[in-house]
């Protein structure tokens, strides 16, 4: 609040009554100094100054014409040491003029990205919202700032659908921007929380099969680089390992549950698709290592050789292979077999080929000797007890 001039002319600055709230008109004892004199041109100059005024009196100058620009009316005086800008009343039809401004084509924004700006109140803003910081750099201590500002705020986005257009911008906007490792932590963190937490809307969340379609769909023809493919190969395994639980939800899950593709019958065109892609795969000797490693049950740095290229034993003959067929009714011996192949094999339960003894080989189908590769323990004791029962062997 501006401190106001002693009315004598005196040029001093009076004090605050507290008791009446106001400022008083003249400093102690000079309310009779110029008691029935006028005040001079000087003195009345200097107190229209220390009003705010630029020192130009009435009398000096001619009242200019009201700011409106329509009435051409002259304007009064303010009192206060200066002409007045609009004739009373008249400050309102600068609305006109607003109009007219408004009804115009928006300007563009000031950062260069050729977008439109807004009208806001009684002009067009310079920039889009957001764009008045492009190509400035940010300090730390403004980064924190808006980082403790924007704690626990809601997103002004919720719950307002992008468009197509919108997403595009968003993506070009990304692409090529570099993340330090200390902002991929905290994002990787946040995440984790989140997605734990009691706020996450799919947990216990069944989904309909027209939302999986839709997933299928978007996830349809998505190209990952192999960087990327080892990234999620890393975290999936890391979070399997954190978490033993999860592997027993996803057992008990999938328990009972037929493969997809159970019983269908492929086109001519889709298996020679299949046979292409698997040739293009294992062409790569990393690909033919890490499906070693994983029929095997081991690691990379585990892995000595391709255990199918090991000989076999001396008796491992047409009529040696016949003599367990026989001893098992020319029958596969899985109680759980699917029915898919009628053709027979002999399966080393041990996965060792060099062990030829009875007790070591069991009589299985083409399809159940496949799925013996994966999960390879299991299975071992799976048909180390099925042997044991039916043969006595080992007793």
């Amino acid at each position: 609040m501006k401190k106001k001039i002693c009315k004598c002319g005196c040029g001093k600055e009076v004090t605050w009554n507290v008791g009446k709230c106001i400022w008083n008109k003249f400093i102690h004892g000079h309310n009779n100094a110029n008691k029935g004199n006028k005040l001079t041109k000087e003195q009345r100059r200097n107190i229209s100054i220390k009003q705010g005024g630029n020192g130009v009196l009435k009398e000096d100058t001619e009242p200019p014409l009201c700011a409106c620009g329509n009435c051409k009316e002259k304007v009064g005086w303010s009192g206060r040491g200066y002409w007045n800008k609009f004739v009373i009343g008249h400050n309102r039809k600068r609305e006109d003029i607003y109009r007219e401004l408004r009804e115009q084509d928006p300007p563009l924004c000031e950062c260069g990205c050729k977008e439109k700006v807004v009208w806001n109140k009684n002009r067009w803003n310079k920039y889009v919202v957001g764009h008045n910081a492009r190509g400035k750099p940010i300090s730390e201590a403004h980064k924190q700032s808006l980082l403790k500002a924007n704690i626990g705020r809601p997103s002004p986005m919720k719950g307002i659908p992008l468009t197509e257009e919108h997403k595009k911008n968003i993506g070009l906007g990304n692409k090529g921007k570099i993340v330090s490792k200390e902002t991929c932590k905290i994002i990787s963190k946040n995440t984790t929380a989140f997605m734990n937490s009691s706020k996450n809307p799919n947990i216990g969340r069944k989904q309909t099969e027209e939302h999986k379609r839709n997933i299928a769909k978007g996830n349809k023809g998505l190209k990952r680089s192999e960087e990327t493919k080892r990234n999620q190969s890393k975290a999936r395994k890391k979070y399997l390992k954190d978490n033993p639980e999860a592997i027993i939800k996803m057992s008990l899950a999938l328990k009972g549950r037929i493969g997809p593709n159970l019983g269908k019958t492929f086109s001519e065109k889709t298996k020679r698709k299949q046979s292409i892609s698997k040739k293009e795969y294992f062409k790569d000797p990393e690909a033919r290592i890490r499906n070693s490693c994983a029929q095997q049950g081991i690691s990379r740095e585990e892995w000595t050789h391709f255990v199918s290229c090991d000989p076999y034993c001396q008796i491992w003959t047409k009529e040696y292979k016949d003599f367990i067929k026989e001893r098992d009714e020319y029958k596969c011996l899985n109680p759980n077999c699917r029915k898919i192949s009628d053709r027979l094999c002999i399966h080393h339960i041990d996965y060792d080929k060099k062990h030829c003894t009875p007790w070591n080989n069991i009589t299985l189908c083409f399809s159940c000797n496949s799925r013996a590769n994966g999960n390879r323990k299991y299975w071992q004791e799976f048909y180390t007890n099925i042997i044991k029962n039916k043969y006595n062997y080992g007793r």
